[in-house]
């Protein structure tokens, strides 16, 4: 009995090892090439001893080359990709013993285009429409299972016949730029669904966690206000829609036709993530403060990233860019570990000099640290899945700490705040007794000073009145100056005694003018004199001129009988230097004027002879008849003022006019007048408006001249006096 007991122990041992091994090896069968397929089986990794695998350096073999038997002995065991090589074609034998029939699906890793070849039992070749797609590049529509059953891994169905041995044939061009062999799996439909509902689950719970933080972010950012948060929630957002991308979510939920958003939108995200993530450093750390050379490094980080990602966009418009772009993924790994690596020395400093929330920052990043380095592990033993829970729950804790040190951060500010404000009233208070003796002060002051503003205004009040009364004086002093200027200069019934159409536009600058006309008429003769000179300056010092010119102009005609205008203002010019005693150079005023000699023209008594001599001013004369401007020009030199010749000549101008031509004697205080845009009227304007009105009245040319200067002036002061003679023969 114990024999028999021992026996059939020993049958149970060997039975239990054959199964074990038979389990262990479940794509073994008698034919190692050959994928047997049982019921308690769900799951077959395709290694490299069952695949049969041929490269297609130019892409161009078709499927009935391929599954000729001239080509069988081409086909090898080595399952290693070549990047110089586009197109591989995989030849993998099935034979099925199932009591219950089972949906068969086959996994890839992402390449771009995956075609399987299968035979109709109908036909006994492989036919082109046989076929089933799928791929990275194809539209999850076009895809033969559209569904993500293993993150971004496409599937293809295998129709496979029970107690059939049947040989697949697949196509597999643009290889993923992270595997180095192809390794297909196979697995009962049932499975990879049940599969995939458990990874979903946690996959769901990661991204509801990353949606609930950016939702609770950006309200509290909404709240305060404080960019920190911000930058934090688009972190979270890029971060977890390159979660989403790499889980299959993506493709299967969101961008079904836009194959190529899914194989290129981590490229573009990875180095926003880097930017905000930075950018987060800089607001929560706040480095413009706490480290300022830390900050300009982080500030170049940002702009070297921002350059990066624009040549990413760039290098990938262009063909040959969008196939190569997903090589140089190292080049994110490394970008990653430098950026993390910086922000971690920026966040050490930070808490080196005192400031508590850097302490959160630095043990999430210890925490992401510590999860990408669990990830590269599992990554590099094969076990994706693995990997990508490390880091997901290595960005979950970085998640929850960044928001505990967010609010750490805000309590703090708020109790540094309130620090302040403590600090501030207590100041408050200390300026409130200063303000307070400073306004004792003040006050003392500034009754001291209103007694003597008082004791001031009353003493500048009465030497105000002091003055007025001394202007008053000076005034009405000046006012009779005037009236004795008037009663010198010729009056209005002389003029109209002597000239039957005349006018006179007389408008001194201030109560007495520094112009002056003159009139000496001779009946017997009948001669006429008459000038209009301009002294130096105007007001009282001009007055005195123009009474000194009056006078001397009469001394010269009436006692000296000088009748010759350039002899007349000869000897006016050395009165005036012996009156003022301009020789020693104490004294260098002088006058401009012009004298008019009119008299019947000997040769035609129906004429006038005009002799004319002027210094520094102009005797114009427009003719009736063809209303032409005519301009006889005096001397340049004034009569008085200083003298560089031995004896000063003057020069007689004669010309000869007809009755109804008009003659213009002028100061230049008209054209000289400026008016608002401090712009003088001019010559050449004034000579242009007596050629128009020199038809018009007497009267009306004096009103015009008048309204002419008013409109030019406007609202700018008067200039100098200003005088305007003018005779009509």
């Amino acid at each position: 009995m114990n024999l028999n007991f021992f026996k059939y122990q020993t049958g149970l041992l060997c039975l239990w090892a054959t199964l074990s091994l038979l389990a262990s090896q479940p794509l073994r069968g008698q034919d190692t090439s050959l994928v047997s397929l049982i019921d308690i089986d769900n799951e077959y990794p395709i290694n490299k001893g069952v695949l049969q695998v041929l490269p297609d350096p130019q892409g161009k073999f078709t499927i009935q080359q391929v599954s000729s038997a001239g080509f069988q002995q081409k086909f090898s065991s080595n399952a290693k990709i070549n990047d110089d090589v586009p197109v591989y074609w995989v030849k993998l034998s099935t034979q099925a013993t199932l009591q219950h029939e089972k949906d068969w699906v086959m996994g890839f890793e992402p390449w771009d285009s995956i075609k399987l070849y299968y035979r109709n039992p109908k036909y006994k070749d492989f036919n082109e429409n046989d076929i089933k797609k799928t791929g990275a590049s194809l539209p999850m529509s076009k895809r033969d299972v559209k569904l993500s059953l293993d993150r971004e891994h496409p599937f293809l169905t295998l129709p496979i016949i029970n107690n059939t041995r049947q040989t697949f044939y697949i196509r597999l061009a643009g290889a993923p730029h992270f595997s180095h062999q192809i390794a297909p799996k196979l697995y009962s439909r049932a499975y990879i669904l049940e599969k995939k509902r458990s990874e979903k689950y946690i996959q769901g719970l990661h991204l509801g966690f990353i949606l609930t933080m950016v939702l609770y972010n950006l309200l509290i950012f909404i709240s305060v206000r404080d960019y920190s948060y911000l930058y934090y929630v688009m972190y979270l957002l890029c971060l977890g829609t390159i979660f989403m991308t790499n889980d299959g979510d993506g493709i299967e939920l969101l961008w079904q036709e836009f194959p190529w958003l899914d194989t290129h939108l981590p490229y573009f995200l990875l180095p926003l993530v880097l930017i905000f993530n930075t950018s987060f450093t800089r607001t929560y750390l706040n480095t413009r403060i706490n480290s300022p050379n830390a900050d300009r490094v982080l500030k170049l980080m940002i702009g070297l990233m921002i350059t990066l990602l624009g040549g990413i966009i760039t290098f990938t418009l262009t063909q040959q860019g969008s196939v190569y772009i997903r090589q140089y993924y190292y080049i994110y790994y490394a970008l990653v570990a430098v950026v993390i690596t910086i922000n971690t020395i920026v966040a050490f400093n930070c808490i080196k000099i005192g400031f508590r929330p850097a302490r959160y920052y630095l043990f999430a990043n210890i925490f992401l640290f510590i999860s990408i380095g669990i990830a590269l592990l599992y990554f590099w033993r094969g076990s994706i899945w693995n990997g990508q829970i490390a880091l997901q729950i290595g960005s979950a804790f970085e998640a929850i700490l960044f928001s505990l040190g967010l609010a750490d951060r805000i309590n703090t500010l708020k109790r540094d705040k309130e620090l302040a404000n403590d600090r501030i009233i207590r100041q408050l208070r200390e300026n409130q007794e200063i303000l307070k003796e400073n306004q004792a002060i003040k006050d003392q002051a500034n009754e001291e000073l209103s007694r003597k503003v008082r004791e001031r205004t009353a003493e500048l009040v009465e030497r105000n009145k002091e003055i007025e009364i001394k202007n008053k004086n000076i005034t009405d002093s000046i006012r009779y100056a005037k009236t004795i200027q008037r009663a010198i200069l010729p009056n209005t019934e002389k003029l109209c005694q002597v000239f039957n159409n005349y006018f006179l536009v007389y408008l001194p600058k201030d109560i007495v003018s520094g112009d002056f006309y003159w009139l000496r008429h001779f009946a017997d003769e009948q001669q006429t004199f008459i000038a209009v000179g301009d002294c130096t300056g105007h007001g009282v010092p001009a007055a005195f001129m123009s009474l000194i010119g009056t006078a001397t102009l009469n001394e010269t005609v009436n006692q000296k009988k000088v009748y010759n205008p350039a002899d007349i203002l000869g000897h006016v010019h050395e009165s005036i230097r012996v009156s003022l005693q301009q020789a020693d150079g104490k004294n260098e005023d002088g006058i401009d004027i012009g004298l008019c000699l009119i008299e019947k023209d000997p040769e035609s008594g129906e004429k006038r002879k005009i002799t004319y001599a002027g210094a520094k001013r102009n005797l114009y004369c427009v003719t009736k008849q063809a209303r032409e401007l005519i301009e006889v020009k005096g001397d340049r030199k004034s009569v008085g003022g200083m003298q560089k010749e031995e004896k000063r000549k003057f020069n007689n101008h004669v010309a000869h006019f007809n009755e109804g031509d008009m003659l213009y004697l002028t100061s230049d205080g008209y054209t000289d007048q400026n008016g608002d845009g401090r712009k003088k009227y001019g010559k050449l304007r004034f000579l242009q408006t007596l050629t128009d009105m020199s038809l018009l009245s007497l009267s009306e040319q004096r009103k015009e001249l008048v309204q002419e200067l008013r409109e030019h002036q406007g609202d700018a002061p008067q200039r100098d006096d200003i005088t305007i003679l003018g005779v009509r023969l």
